[in-house]
């Protein structure tokens, strides 16, 4: 098992574009379809919560665990029904930590098609999960977040593990490398709530035995945070590879220690430095030469084998404007490639 970044030598060649999950599509065929045509060399299984409610980031994970909550009037998380309290702790102590085709059509036509070689210039596969500090933050009991409960915080981590230990080893069918990414905007500056030294160990334990447990099936793990980082928290975390919004994000990475000590430690870069709204300003050479400026002398050992993504908000994004999002994207790869 590794111990951190520092061990990972990622298989992917700078540059190279992913999806950070969701598709503003509803049909599991035609996401497939577009994940081979935008991203050839890491693709990742599509999520598509414009199909149904229940492939939304909590329901998709927590497939018969959910039927325990209900939406908050007016509210965002889930309640946990009356009465459903110990049926939530047992399913995630217990239940079946998989996908299922109701939950997730996405990943098993993604799945049809790795096994069809339906993704010949593949270097690697990403698959990505909801993390256990927003899945346990969005749960209330009692109108009270499951997030200050170590043992249901323990039980939610726990339960993840296995679902990412079971993607992981899933995508692993295909003979090639895979990354799986948590996604957690939790490990942000979420509500802009402070965090003390003790929920810090805490959270970082939560994320940890994710991270372990992706290790331990053969992946990589990655960490996806669409809030603000909390660079101070994610040093305790042994991922691989950080997933962020670069494009609003780029200048607060560089100009924090904590932030700049991941990459010292071998972390890999993920960054989604074009918004997925429309930006005349935003061509690739500028976000080349923003990328050069701030990044300083680190520019080019920051670039390498740096992966480069949409930022978040891709799921309500017009359709119409998907592949031109992911062309940008995609020339704004090879200008990172071009400068390393």
């Amino acid at each position: 098992m590794r111990n951190g970044a520092s061990n990972f030598v990622p298989p992917w060649p700078t540059g190279t574009v992913t999806g950070v999950g969701s598709l503003p599509l509803t049909g599991a065929a035609e996401a497939v379809d577009f994940v081979r045509e935008v991203t050839p060399e890491m693709p990742f299984w599509p999520q598509l919560p414009r199909r149904a409610p229940h492939e939304g980031m909590f329901r998709q994970f927590l497939g018969a665990g959910s039927e325990t909550l209900e939406a908050r009037d007016q509210l965002l998380g889930y309640a946990v029904r009356a009465g459903e309290g110990g049926h939530l702790r047992t399913w995630l102590e217990r239940g079946t930590a998989e996908l299922n085709p109701l939950h997730a059509g996405g990943f098993f036509a993604f799945m049809e098609a790795l096994a069809e070689n339906g993704f010949p210039d593949a270097v690697a596969i990403k698959g990505q999960l909801t993390g256990p500090l927003i899945m346990s933050a969005m749960i209330f009991e009692d109108d009270r977040s499951a997030i200050h409960d170590d043992a249901f915080l323990e039980l939610t981590a726990n339960y993840l593990a296995r679902h990412a230990a079971w993607q992981v080893e899933q995508l692993l069918e295909s003979g090639r490398p895979v990354s799986v990414w948590i996604d957690d905007p939790g490990a942000g500056h979420l509500g802009g709530a402070p965090q003390t030294s003790v929920d810090q160990e805490r959270y970082a334990r939560a994320l940890g035995i994710v991270v372990r447990a992706i290790h331990d099936a053969g992946g990589s793990a990655g960490l996806h945070c669409c809030a603000r980082p909390r660079f101070n928290l994610l040093r305790r975390v042994p991922f691989d590879v950080l997933s962020f919004d670069a494009a609003n994000g780029l200048e607060g990475f560089f100009s924090e220690p904590d932030a700049t000590a991941l990459l010292d430690r071998g972390c890999t870069l993920a960054l989604g430095l074009l918004h997925t709204s429309p930006d005349e300003d935003a061509t690739p050479q500028a976000i080349a030469a923003r990328w050069s400026e701030v990044a300083g002398d680190r520019a080019s050992t920051a670039a390498e084998r740096a992966l480069v993504t949409t930022s978040c908000g891709l799921a309500t994004t017009d359709p119409a404007r998907l592949v031109e999002v992911f062309a940008a994207t995609r020339a704004v790869g090879q200008e990172l490639r071009d400068g390393v």
